[in-house]
């Protein structure tokens, strides 16, 4: 499926790879006397610790993380005291797309927008 898409992807855009512009500010910071990077990755890596805080707080102290641990565990169990697995599922699911969405547009400018690198 996945190589369908990618080759009518080719087909309609190309496979030319195209530069995305950052919106994120892209000034050098010097860290050491010849070690600097831009500031546009250290956002990046600053979004990617606090989402990642951010989803182990979700999973570990709300009633979604509680029942998504309870379906992994049995669905079967988790559905016979009143936990619908479809539907933590189904959020879990969305969640996980969203998050790779994001971080697919946060992603863009630092590699270049090309089918075959964009779904590796």
């Amino acid at each position: 499926m996945l190589i369908t898409v990618q080759a009518g992807v080719v087909i309609r855009y190309g496979s030319k790879p195209r530069q995305v512009p950052s919106e994120l500010p892209t000034d050098r910071i010097t860290l050491y006397d010849n070690v600097s990077i831009t500031a546009d990755r250290l956002i990046l890596l600053a979004i990617g610790c606090v989402s990642a805080f951010l989803l182990w707080l979700l999973y570990r102290s709300s009633q979604f993380g509680i029942q998504t641990e309870a379906v992994s565990e049995s669905e079967r169990s988790a559905a016979a005291v009143g936990i619908s697995p479809n539907r933590i599922a189904v959020l879990n699911w969305s969640l996980g797309s969203a998050i790779a969405c994001i971080g697919g547009i946060l992603v863009v400018p630092v590699m270049t927008l090309q089918v075959t690198a964009m779904t590796s």
